[in-house]
């Protein structure tokens, strides 16, 4: 239990050395957060958080290209071709998911439904990004 934990430390502490490296001087995870925190605090309206969130999934969106463009470039050409299909894979789950999302939140629902569809849908693309992120720290060494 306890190599797991020292495991999981260790993987965090190269995924976020490696993002720093390909993002200096860019938005980096921390800062997207932030921004999002401060910006919820400062418009704290369901309509503020809403547009809080949107910003924010535009920077997770944003840093996905990057990150992804990033991996393109060390990946050798079998694993790149398997990286791009994968890609195209999850944007196609990534579109039903939120055609499934909006489907489960909009119907005769109230405000904060809004608030929890752009939730959901920023966290997918952080989660992929976080994914990438790994794949990238894997493979950068």
């Amino acid at each position: 239990m306890k190599k797991n934990n020292l495991f999981k430390i260790i993987l965090t502490v190269l995924v976020l050395l490696s993002c720093s490296m390909i993002f200096s001087g860019q938005t980096s995870f921390k800062n997207i957060e932030k921004e999002l925190s401060a910006c919820m605090k400062k418009n704290p309206s369901t309509y503020g958080t809403n547009q809080c969130i949107f910003h924010a999934r535009k920077k997770w969106d944003m840093l996905l290209n990057k990150i992804y463009k990033n991996l393109l470039k060390i990946l050798p050409a079998k694993i790149k071709y398997d990286l791009k299909q994968s890609q195209i894979r999850w944007l196609r789950f990534y579109n039903y998911e939120k055609a499934f999302l909006r489907s489960m939140y909009y119907p005769s629902r109230g405000s904060m439904y809004r608030t929890a569809l752009n939730l959901a849908l920023m966290n997918l693309k952080k989660a992929r990004v976080l994914q990438l992120a790994d794949y990238f720290a894997m493979n950068n060494e």
